[in-house]
């Protein structure tokens, strides 16, 4: 096990630190944080990169340029910075603002997540909010609150759900993979300008251009320019406002 007391050398140049079978270090600024093993973070983290190459764990916030883990990470305060890439678990206890999320496996925020560009290929659990530009999962999604983005692509591998979606284009599309069995989302209302769903439960589908895909159930569709649903379809009432 490799430790370094101190964030920053004689130069005020922030150290870099690596964790080696197990470890801790307590909070303050670093460069990049190395953990190949089991690590600790005592306090709020803010680092150039945290690389994480097995397990840790950190009491306070993280502030990352860079994110990337292979294995699991825990994050006891919220999370703040540019990239998060890897594959395994995540799990943020607070709310957290990222640019890029590219990650394979579990994320899980208990709070808001903003996001400017969000593709998980696994499971998505945010708690709160969820606000992205361009966000796509394929896999399983739940969102307590609303999801908002400008493109919203969900290619269903299970059950599903959010309060409510909001944004330009809004698409739910079946996997395509062999075997792998279809999803269903569930939401209250969904509004987009354009809307192409499939295997829905909704309220309410409001948007300029909507299409309603096979296996969706929904009470009413509120369109403004073109509608078509699938003859499998079940749809309630539907209005041209």
């Amino acid at each position: 096990m490799e430790q370094r007391d101190g964030t920053r050398n004689e130069h005020g140049v922030r150290r870099d630190l690596t964790i080696t079978g197990e470890g801790s270090l307590g909070g303050g600024a670093y460069g990049r944080v190395r953990i190949r093993g089991e690590g600790e973070l005592h306090g709020d983290v803010d680092c150039e990169a945290l690389c994480v190459l097995g397990n840790c764990r950190a009491e306070g916030r993280v502030d990352a340029r860079v994110v990337d883990v292979t294995g699991t990470l825990e994050v006891a305060g919220g999370a703040r910075g540019g990239r998060v890439l890897g594959r395994g678990v995540i799990t943020v206890h607070d709310a957290c603002e990222w640019e890029l999320v590219r990650y394979r496996g579990v994320l899980t925020v208990h709070g808001a997540c903003r996001v400017d560009r969000l593709d998980v290929r696994g499971e998505l659990t945010v708690e709160g909010d969820l606000t992205a530009e361009t966000c796509e999962v394929w896999g399983v999604i739940t969102v307590d609150g609303l999801v908002n983005a400008e493109t919203l692509e969900l290619v269903l591998f299970g059950p599903s759900r959010a309060g409510e979606i909001g944004g330009g284009t809004v698409t739910v599309r079946p996997n395509r993979v062999p075997f792998a069995g279809d999803g269903e989302l569930m939401v209250d209302v969904v509004e987009g300008d354009q809307v192409s769903l499939y295997r829905t439960t909704a309220k309410v589908v409001r948007g300029g251009r909507v299409t309603i895909g096979r296996g969706c159930r929904v009470d009413v569709v509120e369109y403004r320019e073109s509608y078509e649903a699938d003859l499998r379809a079940e749809v309630g009432e539907v209005r041209k406002v």
